[in-house]
């Protein structure tokens, strides 16, 4: 509990900082932020806010403490498989003619991401005959994660991820740690910018042909992320691509972007058609008629979903709608259509921990095998994100064991087993969802899908498969 009489003092930060920063802090964290102003201040609180409020220098030595800056290389491995087989050279023939690229990485935080971009273009722009002109971008809030960046130099756990055959070619020991090579080093560009701060000649018009912004928008508030899109937008070439984080999408942002997949992964490149035409119908309103045979549907909950609620989760409002899940259910006996959305919405959100316990008392409350497998597959999310995909793999097979008609555990059992390389097994369950999901229940797809709409997820399914026989 925040202390009562730093209540309009921390109510006071969390304002400054979402001004100025653009950083979402929820209710909960607010005796954390207690903390926080706390031990910066080193005096009366209001006379830091005050030093925070007219001098823009304060924050650099805030930022530290409201960042999260963990992370490694290679870190989801399959976009980089993305970059490195299609949109890599895809760009390089649009590009031939003035060999030039531009990436930027945002939210670069200690560099990892950055290097590996700078690694990923170094290896296949190193096999043209003639040299190209480009760099990596990389832009962070935290000045300490930045000092990091461009010390270039990592322990063994930040490499825990990393393809044995590219350690050896671009890192180098130095006793318990590893330096980049300088190759790709050399190329990489480190800077301390706030990605919604407005700068017009560093967001100036098609000034970046690749954009990694992964998982920065999820700690952004919802004013922020449309400004931040706005630029990226703004700056990406009309067919440059755009990569988000695992948890995030565009949804009804994305305008002048259309969305592409590949390497079991989803991302986006902008379209300077799509930027004037119209908005497209609802994929519902587009859908031809279902062909038999229909997969059986799954019961109702006990309850339906509010209205209200159904809104925002389309809207993507998750913190409003966690406000009025916690509402709803703390005005009548436990619902478990109540506690499911609250455990959904904390894993979307990155609070794995809170997911997580929520699913355990949501658990014994459900009777209905379907029931429960909409809860192993929130588990399952969660143990994705821990990067612990074998337990991740045993609790999408009990959500589909459970509910046979449940699409989604299909869908990321395939993705995982095209991780693993297990190109039957992914064909086999790739081929499943595309099944089930042709009869998905629409609420479940809002649920459960991510973002992606009906069509997108087929299109996923359907890819991945062609791609595996070829």
């Amino acid at each position: 509990m925040t202390p009562g009489h730093l209540i309009a003092e921390v109510e006071r930060l969390r304002g400054l900082v979402a001004a100025r920063l653009g950083l979402r802090f929820e209710t909960r964290q607010l005796p954390w932020l207690a903390e926080v102003l706390a031990r910066c201040a080193g005096g009366p609180p209001q006379d830091y806010l005050d030093r925070l409020a007219s001098q823009p220098a304060e924050l650099d030595a805030l930022a530290p403490e409201l960042t999260v800056g963990e992370t490694y290389f290679f870190r989801h491995a399959e976009q980089f498989q993305a970059l490195r087989l299609v949109v890599l050279p895809a760009l390089l023939r649009a590009r031939r003619p003035l060999r030039r690229l531009r990436v930027l990485s945002a939210g670069c935080a200690s560099g990892e991401e950055a290097y590996s971009l700078a690694i990923c273009l170094q290896a296949q722009l190193g096999l043209e005959r003639e040299p190209w002109d480009w760099q990596v971008q990389a832009i962070d809030l935290n000045p300490e994660a930045l000092r990091k960046a461009e010390l270039a130099r990592y322990g063994a756990w930040s490499l825990r991820e990393l393809p044995e055959a590219l350690q050896q070619p671009w890192f180098h020991a130095q006793g318990q740690e590893f330096s980049v090579d300088i190759a790709a080093r050399r190329h990489v560009q480190f800077e301390r910018r706030n990605l919604c701060s407005e700068d017009a000649e560093f967001w100036h018009p098609g000034g970046f042909d690749i954009v990694f912004c992964r998982n920065v928008l999820m700690y952004l508030t919802p004013e922020a992320v449309r400004a931040a899109l706005a630029r990226i937008r703004r700056s990406l070439a009309p067919d440059g691509y755009l990569f988000l984080g695992h948890a995030e999408s565009l949804r009804e942002q994305d305008e002048g972007f259309r969305l592409e997949h590949n390497e079991g992964c989803f991302y986006y490149q902008r379209s300077a058609a799509s930027e004037t035409a119209p908005r497209p119908a609802p994929v519902a309103a587009t859908l031809p008629p279902t062909p038999p045979p229909r997969a059986p549907q799954p019961p109702a909950p006990a309850r339906p979903t509010p209205e209200p609620l159904l809104e925002l989760l389309r809207r993507e409002r998750h913190d409003d709608a966690l406000a009025l899940t916690a509402a709803l259910a703390a005005s009548a006996p436990p619902d478990p259509a109540l506690l499911l959305h609250e455990a959904l919405l904390l894993a979307q959100q990155g609070r794995l921990d809170e997911a997580e316990r929520a699913c355990e008392r949501l658990l014994p409350l459900q009777a209905a095998p379907a029931q429960r497998a909409a809860t192993h597959y929130v588990q399952a999310l969660c143990l994705e994100a821990r990067d612990d995909p074998a337990g991740a793999a045993l609790r999408y097979r009990q959500a589909a064991r459970l509910d046979p008609g449940f699409a989604m555990p299909r869908l990321r059992q395939g993705l995982l087993a095209r991780r693993r390389g297990e190109l039957a097994l992914m064909r086999t369950e790739l081929a499943s969802a595309a099944r089930l999901l042709r009869d998905e229940d629409e609420h479940r797809l809002l649920l459960f899908g991510g973002g992606f709409g009906r069509e997108a997820l087929l299109a996923l399914c359907e890819g991945e498969q062609r791609g595996a026989i070829a």
